[in-house]
């Protein structure tokens, strides 16, 4: 099923007559607009897996290739000089601070406004014994950095640079089913 805002959803059928994707999108995208925002399309996928079991979650990050629509803000946690200065060629870091820094505010001070506004963050895998301590932090805002997702890499130009595209985490929900964000109604169907 294909949910599109709060009030109306678009489903496709499994018993005939089905709906193509395509044109279940160009519906969403061209029918008039219901709310005074640019709303958000989200594909909805009921999937048979039962993610109590093992081996039956999903969990990876999908680059779309025009983007979700959203601008994400970025934080690289490094202390590798070279990778921190050509992620801020990129635009997409957070206000510097440096991986020593950004433990001791949190450790010491309890201080979490270097975390605020903040979708992603991004470190290298020597990095991550830093980072372990703020797992109780980071974890329930969902920011600890990931392999799994690509947030804790060698390349961090890349990470960064996929995030800023539009990178979308896909996983599994509590009923098996995957709900992805996969753009905004101003971007119409291509």
């Amino acid at each position: 099923a294909i949910g599109h805002g709060a009030r109306r959803g678009y489903k496709i059928l499994t018993k005939p007559p089905p709906v193509p994707i395509t044109t279940a999108l160009t519906r969403v995208c061209t029918e008039a607009p219901m709310a005074n925002f640019d709303e958000t399309v989200v594909l909805q996928l009921q999937l048979t897996l039962d993610p109590r079991k093992p081996g039956q979650n999903l969990k990876h990050s999908v680059v779309l290739p025009h983007g979700s629509g959203k601008t994400t803000k970025v934080l690289v946690l490094t202390a590798d000089e070279s990778q921190r200065a050509a992620s801020v060629e990129l635009g997409a870091v957070a206000p510097y601070v440096s991986l020593d820094e950004a433990v001791r505010l949190v450790t010491e001070e309890a201080d979490l406004s270097i975390f605020a506004g903040v979708d992603r963050i991004i470190c290298q895998p020597k990095d991550m014994r830093f980072l372990g301590g703020l797992g109780r932090i980071l974890g329930p805002r969902g920011l600890m950095p990931n392999p799994k997702l690509g947030t804790v890499t060698n390349d961090v130009v890349k990470a960064v640079s996929n995030s800023m595209k539009g990178e979308v985490v896909v996983k599994t929900a509590k009923d098996g089913g995957v709900d992805i964000v996969v753009g905004k109604v101003s971007m119409g169907y291509r």
